[in-house]
């Protein structure tokens, strides 16, 4: 089957095939690279769990907020995961982390709620 020429959606270079890549894989790939395809994503999906937490750790501290301990974990106040705005982390060392939630949950029913 012979391949038609395409080029990356980003830079406009031409899309080889790869040597391990199949048919199927290389006549759905978009970019020619991984940097490329990162340029694509919208800013919000390359925010990854490590920059929240270094977000969290430059706005307030690298040590726990109450009581000065370390290593710290990053907390969420209002208990929901999906809300990583600065104002909502702090940061705790895991013995004030754990007193917060006790079992490992954060409160009885919490798988529903994180993510509402």
């Amino acid at each position: 089957m012979p391949m038609t020429p395409r080029a990356c959606e980003v830079c406009a270079a031409p899309l080889q095939r790869r040597p391990h890549e199949n048919w199927a894989d290389w006549s759905h790939r978009r970019f020619c690279s991984h940097a490329c395809y990162a340029r694509k994503r919208p800013l919000k999906a390359r925010v990854t769990l490590w920059a929240y937490r270094m977000r969290a750790r430059k706005h307030r501290a690298w040590l726990c907020q109450r009581c000065g301990g370390w290593p710290v974990e990053i907390h969420h106040r209002d208990r929901r995961v999906a809300n990583n705005n600065p104002a909502n982390l702090e940061t705790l060392c895991k013995v004030c982390h754990a007193r917060e939630h006790p079992q490992g949950r954060p409160w009885p029913g919490a798988e529903r709620a994180l993510y509402a």
